[in-house]
């Protein structure tokens, strides 16, 4: 099962058995696509998304050849779709 954790908590939520499990910040953002809402468009206007929040994981039937969330057009803010890569990039 995908999860996606920040990076500060990895430290007391993932054991060292757990390493072997950890994905490239690539296949990471893959996933985070198909398993967590990254488009703003699905988040009420009263909750606004900052760069520390983890993304709501999408309540539907999913699996691993669903669908992946697109990022809406390059002029529009999307902040649940960048700051998820961003944070996934940077680790």
């Amino acid at each position: 099962m995908f999860r996606l954790i920040r990076a500060w908590d990895a430290e007391r939520e993932l054991s060292p058995e757990d390493f072997q499990y950890i994905l490239t910040p690539h296949e990471a953002f893959r996933q985070a696509r198909i398993y967590y809402e990254l488009s703003s468009d699905n988040y009420p206007h009263s909750h606004r998304l900052n760069a520390h929040d983890v993304p709501w994981r999408k309540e539907r039937s999913v699996n691993l050849f669903s669908a992946q969330d697109e990022r809406r057009y390059a002029h529009y803010v999307d902040d649940a779709y960048d700051f998820t890569k961003s944070n996934i990039d940077s680790g």
